[in-house]
């Protein structure tokens, strides 16, 4: 799958989102420079699909007639705010799980620690809601809201499962497989850590352009 071709439409809005992400971690001095150079590396970053999301689902609502002008600027915040939120969410994942690398580089715990880590994420989920709160769409933000804890509830379900199987790790075959998530709580965990806030992505961007 070719991103490039896919992302071509919002190409220059993507990269407007890009040079904004660098720019809402407070980065006053030279320990939280490294953080946030850690964190925006260009050579590090993911797909930026849930920006991308947010981009073409407000930019079809705009075309379609359902929506009123793009307005590119309250676009461009939304799009970093949940970026924003999912990098938060993932500082926060990799120290639960103990990971060692993500996109090829350590994870921000394993270079400066887990409470530098944690301080962290909550700096970007602090700024994210400041972005949503400048927008001024309290529909947005209770989206969003929504979304944050569905996907801690999600890390919270996925925790529990995993140290259940690992207490339960000495007995019997079948008293452990009694603790395994069934197939519709395993959907209900990868629903609320993944699918939420992709989800979310699309309404908040539609949304959007419907009040601009």
């Amino acid at each position: 799958m070719d991103l490039n071709r896919i992302y071509a439409p919002i190409k220059k809005d993507l990269d407007k989102v890009e040079d904004k992400l660098r720019k809402n971690f407070p980065a006053t001095n030279n320990f939280l420079k490294k953080i946030n150079e850690h964190l925006f590396r260009a050579k590090t970053q993911g797909k930026r699909i849930r920006p991308a999301l947010v981009l073409f689902s407000s930019k079809i609502s705009s075309n379609s007639g359902a929506g009123k002008a793009h307005n590119s600027s309250e676009v461009i915040s939304l799009a970093v705010a949940i970026e924003l939120i999912h990098t938060a969410s993932l500082i926060h994942d990799d120290i639960i799980d103990n990971a060692i690398e993500r996109h090829n580089q350590a994870t921000l715990h394993r270079e400066y620690g887990n409470r530098t880590a944690i301080l962290a994420g909550d700096i970007l989920y602090a700024q994210a809601f400041n972005l949503l709160s400048e927008i001024g769409i309290p529909e947005i933000v209770q989206i969003m809201s929504e979304a944050v804890k569905k996907v801690c509830l999600g890390e919270i379900e996925e925790t529990r499962k995993r140290e259940s199987l690992f207490v339960y790790s000495s007995l019997p075959r079948k008293d452990i497989l009694q603790d395994v998530p069934s197939e519709e709580e395993y959907f209900t965990i990868i629903r609320n850590k993944t699918a939420v806030l992709m989800s979310a992505c699309c309404e908040a961007g539609a949304l959007l352009s419907q009040f601009t």
